[in-house]
């Protein structure tokens, strides 16, 4: 009987910890908004494999914002960033 409970009790807590490690995991760590593969005009465009390496310093990227002010001066509008 006492092994029975054990196992539950066990079982409990494991279920626990799953649980707070994907609240944590999909409400408090994911964050979007400086997320290269989805901002990046780059990557989107050309498919540049910058992001996945150290080089990428997004949303501050060199390559992303030059790259940017590119297609806004052919298209004729200016913009600052």
């Amino acid at each position: 009987m006492i092994y029975i409970i054990f196992l539950l009790v066990c079982s409990l807590i494991v279920d626990i910890i799953a649980f707070f490690w994907l609240l944590v995991y999909f409400i408090i760590a994911k964050d979007d908004k400086n997320d290269p593969l989805k901002d990046c005009q780059v990557y989107k465009k050309i498919g540049c494999s910058h992001v996945d390496g150290l080089l990428c310093d997004f949303p501050n990227c060199s390559l992303n914002n030059e790259f940017i002010n590119e297609a806004f001066k052919n298209n004729g509008i200016k913009r600052k960033l």
